[in-house]
């Protein structure tokens, strides 16, 4: 199950549907992006009809993290505040329903908060000055 949290159009989440994720949730705080996103999704459902996704408009720093995600997305969506906020609703879901989590984290600006919860950095990469990408898993 693949969550983006700032999903935006949904363009990551159809990514994920076309390289195997059957289900694909998306959270944005925009409205109109979230109908973006759903439009998106429709289109690729078309191509993959197994695909199940939720497009959701709500504030990422209260959302329950569903107990059978185990990809998050993040492409540098909101400020260190919301982050943790995000971070201790990860770690809510991982302590009702143990399992592996990776987090795909683009333009990594808050990525310590991820540490510090207790994820690991396993991947990395820089390339050019403005793309960078990190992965992160829990132990």
């Amino acid at each position: 199950h693949f969550l983006d949290i700032g999903c935006g159009k949904g363009r990551a989440l159809c990514v994920a549907a076309d390289k195997g994720f059957t289900k694909v949730t998306g959270i944005d705080f925009s409205k109109e992006l979230c109908g973006m996103a759903k439009e998106n999704l429709a289109l690729t459902k078309q191509k993959l009809p197994a695909l199940q996704f939720n497009v959701i408009n709500n504030d990422a720093f209260y959302f329950e993290i569903a107990d059978d995600v185990d990809c998050i997305f993040f492409f540098n969506p909101f400020d260190e505040i919301i982050m943790s906020g995000v971070v201790e609703n990860i770690m809510i879901s991982l302590k009702e329903n143990p399992r592996k989590i990776s987090i795909i984290y683009v333009n990594p600006l808050h990525k310590e908060i991820i540490i510090a919860a207790g994820f690991t950095e396993t991947w990395y990469s820089k390339k050019m000055k403005y793309l960078e990408v990190s992965i992160l898993e829990n132990k």
